[in-house]
C-alpha cells in the first residue's frame, strides 16, 4: 500500500474514506461522519496550501489567510466588547433604579406609617370628645393624645398621651387650670389655647372646645 498524507493520527488517503489510525491498526468504525466531514475540509485547506509534492507551502497565502482570520476575530472581539459595555452599562442604570425604587418604597412605607398613626389619633381624639362632652362636672375627661405630628426631635409622637397629670381629670379641674399647665398642655398639643398673654378664663374656654367641653 502506498504511502499516504497524513497529520497527526489521521491517514488521508486520495479518493477513499478517511479511518483512524490508532496502535498501528485502522478502525474505521472508530470515525464518525461528523468527524469524517471535518478533517476532509482541513485535509483539503491544507491541499490547497501544498504543491504538488505536498511539501512547498504557499506562506504569502497562509499569511493572507491568517491575516484575514485576526481581522474577523478583533472586529467580532470589539463587537463583543461594545455588547458587554452596553450591558455592564444597561445593568447599573437598572440598579439605580432599583436603589430609587427601594428609597420611595421606603418613604411610601413611612408615610403610610404616619397616615395610620393620624388616623389613629384622630378616631381616638374624636370619641374621648364625644365622652367628655357628655361628662358631668366631676365625673372624669377622658385624655386626648397628641395628633399633630412632630416639628422637632424633641415633640411628641402622633398618638403621645399627655405627661403625668397635666390633664385635667373633671370638667370643674379645667377651670382650675393656671399659666403653667397651660405651658405644659400648649407644648404637647402644639396648641397654644388662647395665647400666653390671654386671662386664664379664656384659656380655659378654648381648652374646653379643644377637648370637647363646652359652656365653661
Amino acid at each position: 500500500m502506498a504511502a499516504q498524507p497524513f497529520i497527526g493520527s489521521f491517514e488521508f488517503p486520495v479518493g477513499a474514506n478517511v479511518v483512524w489510525k490508532h496502535g498501528g491498526a485502522v478502525d474505521p468504525a472508530a470515525v464518525t461522519p461528523t468527524l469524517k466531514a471535518d478533517v476532509l475540509l482541513v485535509y483539503h485547506q491544507i491541499l490547497a496550501l501544498k504543491g504538488a509534492d505536498g511539501r512547498n507551502v504557499d506562506m504569502a497565502r497562509i499569511e493572507g489567510m491568517f491575516k484575514d482570520f485576526k481581522a474577523e476575530l478583533m472586529e467580532t472581539l470589539k463587537e463583543t466588547t461594545d455588547c458587554v459595555k452596553k450591558v455592564e452599562a444597561s445593568q447599573q442604570k437598572l440598579e439605580a433604579s432599583q436603589q430609587k425604587l427601594e428609597a420611595s418604597q421606603q418613604q411610601l412605607n413611612v408615610s403610610v406609617q404616619r397616615l395610620e398613626a393620624q388616623v389613629a389619633a384622630s378616631s381616638h381624639n374624636a370619641y374621648a370628645r364625644v365622652c367628655n362632652s357628655r361628662a358631668g362636672a366631676t365625673e372624669p375627661l377622658q385624655p386626648l393624645v397628641r395628633e399633630k405630628a412632630p416639628s422637632q426631635a424633641t415633640d411628641p409622637a402622633v398618638g403621645s398621651r399627655p405627661p403625668g397629670d397635666c390633664f385635667p381629670a373633671t370638667r370643674n379641674d379645667v377651670l382650675q387650670l393656671k399659666h403653667e399647665a397651660f405651658k405644659v398642655l400648649a407644648a404637647f398639643y402644639g396648641n397654644d389655647f388662647g395665647g400666653s398673654n390671654a386671662i386664664l378664663p379664656v384659656r380655659c374656654r378654648c381648652f374646653g372646645d379643644f377637648i370637647g367641653v363646652t359652656g365653661l
